[in-house]
């Protein structure tokens, strides 16, 4: 028993870190994360507690554990329905009062295994909260694994109370788990689905890796208790390695990033070449490969384009980009006779974007806030010069005259919203620029309405 607690918590313990790894600035993904690194913390408390007396029920921590799952649930669906979009006030206030509702009836049905009305109310409100999100979720997969996720907890929910007597003490909580896995690999697909990038092999290795070391240094405690036998002592030491050894591979690269900060505090230049490598190799196993690009439908074009002008100056993320299989590219890099490398295609995507930002500057000329000089202010400041207008802890030194009176401007006189709706614009104008020259290329003028990249 202890071995297949040991098992669930480290599956749900990687998937935890590596969604946060992944896409960290995603509310979809944050919410997914938390509810599988909180499960893994409830399986966790479970076994403890069950090592001072197997014959106890679940201690208040595990309740405890064990509610933030079922709290982020209805936040994940709702997020998966509103990927880029402000989510209703309406709908903010029916998901705050499911969380509660949850949190309540999931400790009460942990705690006293008792009152029929408990099983319903944690069936029925994250049903009703998929069925409201069901339409609006995108990818047909992730609708999918959604489905089956959200009825394996409607009717999992119901095992403390009723089959908790059938099935061995300790088998219940993990067997609660598996829905929350179905849903964090669904919330996956999606975040791999809109960035346009692979997500089989990247989840492969980050699991080989956090598989290996848990192996390694679990394996270690696990040898310590064949020998001595369980208790306390070394069950914690078993779920304290296995913790450390998959959070600490899946979130590698956060980890090397603090400690380039610190250990070169005196020379961030080289910090910032260090994390660009590092971005670039993470990127590799997410990169689609460039022969398999295919034009995708004009709105998901625009959002690959739009997700490659935020990450103008990460060379390391554009790594990912499904555009860099763009055809221009490759004759681009022909023409000057440079390789055909990852690095070399990011930074060509780089320079073609650059172009069609320029495109959208009227004349040459110093800075001006008129309103056909928007469009170009609202990409070019804020993503070739690095500005970052509403940041209370940016740093902008040594700007230019015009950049300097950009960011007045900005400041003073252009709301925050505002500025997003016209860089999304802005990106629409360089994308169709760019559609418009690769449709004219025969090679790839038959293939439009596949999406570059694959979410599988």
């Amino acid at each position: 028993m202890l071995v297949l607690q040991v098992c669930v918590f480290a599956i749900a313990a990687w998937l935890g870190a590596h969604l946060l790894a992944r896409s960290p600035g995603k509310p979809a993904v944050r919410w997914a994360a938390v509810g599988a690194l909180g499960y893994a913390l409830a399986i966790g408390a479970d076994a403890l507690a069950r090592s001072v007396d197997p014959h106890d029920p679940p201690v208040l921590w595990t309740c405890l554990f064990f509610a933030v799952p079922m709290v982020t649930w209805p936040f994940v669906l709702l997020r998966l329905a509103e990927p880029g979009g402000e989510v209703p006030a309406g709908q903010r206030r029916l998901v705050a009062f499911t969380a509660v509702s949850l949190l309540i009836a999931g400790g009460l049905a942990f705690t006293f295994r008792s009152g029929a009305w408990l099983p319903a109310v944690l069936a029925v409100v994250p049903l009703l909260t998929f069925a409201m999100t069901f339409r609006r979720i995108r990818h047909r997969r992730v609708r999918a694994l959604s489905t089956v996720a959200t009825l394996l907890f409607g009717l999992g929910v119901t095992l403390p109370v009723y089959a908790a007597d059938l099935l061995p003490d300790g088998l219940v909580l993990p067997m609660l788990g598996v829905d929350l896995i179905v849903l964090t690999v669904a919330v996956a697909i999606a975040d791999a689905f809109d960035e346009g990038t692979e997500l089989r092999a990247d989840m492969a290795r980050s699991a080989l890796f956090s598989g290996l070391a848990a192996l390694v240094f679990g394996g270690q405690a696990g040898l310590v208790i064949l020998a001595m036998g369980t208790s306390t002592a070394t069950t914690a030491l078993l779920f304290g390695l296995t913790a450390a050894a998959v959070t600490g591979q899946a979130l590698h690269s956060v980890v090397d990033r603090a400690v380039d900060r610190l250990a070169f505090a005196g020379r961030p230049d080289t910090a910032r070449e260090r994390e660009e490598l590092r971005e670039a190799a993470d990127s590799l196993a997410r990169r689609p490969a460039p022969s398999s690009f295919a034009l995708p439908p004009e709105a998901e074009f625009n959002r690959l384009v739009r997700r490659a002008l935020s990450d103008y100056t990460h060379l390391g993320r554009l790594v990912a980009s499904p555009l860099t299989g763009l055809p221009v590219i490759g004759e681009r890099l022909s023409a000057r006779g440079a390789q055909d490398q990852p690095l070399e295609r990011a930074a060509e995507l780089k320079a073609v974007l650059r172009e069609g930002i320029e495109r959208l500057r009227p004349v040459a000329g110093e800075f001006s806030t008129s309103d056909e000089w928007r469009f170009f202010n609202a990409v070019h400041y804020p993503y070739v010069v690095g500005l970052r207008p509403y940041s209370v802890r940016a740093r902008h030194e040594d700007l230019t005259p015009d950049a300097a009176a950009a960011l007045k401007w900005f400041r003073a006189g252009v709301p925050e919203r505002t500025l997003h709706n016209w860089q999304n614009q802005a990106a629409a104008l360089i994308a169709g620029d760019l559609r418009t020259r690769i449709e004219a290329d025969p090679a790839v003028s038959g293939s439009a309405g596949a999406v570059p990249g694959s979410a599988s």
